[in-house]
């Protein structure tokens, strides 16, 4: 059988799942533990929590294929797991390697491709239970459907969900499901019909992964600014009612158990693309006692919204 098949769980070995999840808190915040941050600060994090939510450790490809290669140093990985996610560490965690694999997915399922991708990420899941066996895992953004799915015809919508479900194996593996529903639509440039098509696309997204996990948590991942794959308003920020309303509202209405929070903010003011790409936020102002306190209260305040839109009256006014 093919690793996207019946046979791809015994070909991970050990890359089956732990415990079932019993307590799902309404809201994750992705935390990578750099120095410095690159996404919300240990003292966000920690004011968030005080109303449920938790962080969710990533580890990302630069952790054991930066190249992009095809192929895992697992010992590398290895590694890097046992620095970043402390021992005995019991909460969620997730492995984001998505270039080449991401695309291989998609190809035929009896394409070396296909199986090659199948099979590195059943061994890092593997690799990573081994070295953390008690934190709750998952792989970033699968099932992943196109960002236009909602703008093709019946017949290819139809086509895009079989292979967004394929690899089954992937899915009994994790702990939780968690696509990913960023959103590449900036409403002030973009017509009302590309709100609506993305917030289709976010519901049939939790659906198919509520169908693909058998019972497991479906928690999507969102993010507050426009998906940088838009070339022209990419990291620009939404409003709390665009947010909500394209991201939040339709993952909820799929089913979705809870929300899964990303941000890069820190890392791309270092790098100087928020304040090009979103000015009227930052004035070119460059200086960390200005722009970080700002930050950091946009995350508590778009924290706190996440957490009373998912779980009403967790958050105290």
């Amino acid at each position: 059988a093919s690793p996207g098949g019946g046979g791809g769980a015994a070909a991970g070995g050990g890359a089956g799942p732990g415990a079932p999840i019993t307590h799902v808190p309404p809201l994750l915040i992705h935390t990578e533990r750099s120095v410095p941050r690159a996404a919300f600060h240990d003292h966000v994090i920690a004011e968030l929590a005080q109303y449920g939510a938790e962080m969710c450790i990533i580890l990302y490809q630069y952790n054991g294929d930066a190249e992009q290669s095809g192929t895992i140093d697992l010992a590398l990985l290895a590694e890097r797991t046992a620095q970043r996610i402390p021992a005995g560490y019991t909460g969620f965690a997730m492995l984001d390697f998505e270039k080449p694999y991401m695309a291989w997915l998609w190809q035929p399922e009896d394409s070396q491709e296909y199986q090659q991708a199948v099979t590195q990420l059943l061994a890092a899941m593997t690799t990573v239970r081994a070295v953390r066996p008690q934190a709750k895992w998952t792989f970033y953004g699968i099932p992943r459907l196109p960002l236009v799915y909602a703008r093709r015809p019946p017949a290819q919508q139809a086509d895009w969900i079989a292979r967004a479900k394929r690899p089954q194996a992937l899915f009994d593996a994790s702990d939780w499901i968690s696509p990913c529903v960023y959103s590449d639509v900036w409403p002030a440039a973009q017509p009302e019909t590309d709100r609506e098509a993305h917030r289709t696309f976010v519901y049939a997204s939790t659906v198919i992964s509520h169908e693909v996990g058998g019972g497991k948590p479906v928690i999507p991942m969102i993010w507050h600014r426009v998906f940088d794959i838009n070339p022209v308003n990419r990291l620009k920020l939404f409003s709390p009612a665009h947010f909500i309303e394209d991201q939040v509202t339709p993952a909820l209405a799929g089913g979705a158990n809870a929300i899964s929070w990303w941000g890069a903010d820190f890392h791309h003011w270092r790098s100087g693309a928020l304040q090009y790409r979103s000015p009227e936020e930052f004035n070119w102002t460059n200086t960390e006692s200005i722009d970080f306190p700002y930050l950091d209260g946009l995350h508590i305040e778009r924290g706190r919204l996440l957490l009373e839109t998912v779980l009403p009256g967790s958050v105290p006014d």
